[in-house]
């Protein structure tokens, strides 16, 4: 009888390390995900206005070389 008490409570304990290891898991790959989507963001922004300085140095150079 003890040792079908002792196999109970080491599935039991070891069910929950698995379901502590998994939340963990869980928030470890929404972390990054949410760290990656913050990156892109931010460069994403960046980008467009690297663009549109370039694009306002184009015109300002087209302006200026026509006269």
């Amino acid at each position: 009888m003890t040792t079908e008490d002792d196999k109970k409570g080491y599935l039991a304990a070891q069910k929950k390390r698995n379901y502590f290891i998994a939340g963990g898991l869980l928030l470890f790959v929404v972390l990054v995900y949410f760290v990656t989507m913050s990156r892109l963001s931010q460069n994403t922004k960046a980008e467009a206005l690297r663009s549109a300085q370039s694009q306002a140095e184009a015109a300002a150079s087209a302006v200026s070389g026509t006269r």
